[in-house]
């Protein structure tokens, strides 16, 4: 098989009469093009902009309160922390002095009946 019988005939193709839609006019002369209550005009996207930026504000000042509140409350809290530590140091001090007189009662004591015991072993 030659080359020539391998190279098939391109086809050609009569003239297609092509039809384009029409553009739509850039006047916008049908007034929006439908219903338009889904939209919000500039005066209402405005009106809801302040309010959401009154609300911002208010939560601020809300919040610099709560914060003002807080440091108020660490301020007294740390204010108290040192008398409450003296109190705590002054009952475990007092508990300190009973144990170590306990101790001394307990260590006389075992001294004491021993010597007892030990007189008593050499006198009788």
């Amino acid at each position: 098989m030659s080359n020539r019988e391998k190279i098939y005939p391109f086809p050609t193709n009569e003239k297609i009469d092509v039809e384009f839609p029409m553009a739509r006019s850039k006047s916008n002369d049908d007034g929006g093009g439908g219903d338009m209550s889904n939209y919000v005009t500039k005066e209402e996207f405005n009106e809801v902009i302040k309010d959401l930026t009154h609300q911002i504000e208010l939560n601020q000042v809300t919040l610099l309160s709560k914060f003002e509140s807080v440091n108020n409350k660490i301020d007294s809290i740390s204010e108290t922390i040192p008398d409450k530590l003296q109190i705590a140091l002054n009952e475990q001090s007092k508990e300190d002095r009973k144990d170590a007189v306990e101790t001394r009662r307990y260590i006389i004591g075992t001294i004491v009946i021993g010597l007892l015991s030990l007189a008593i072993s050499l006198f009788t």
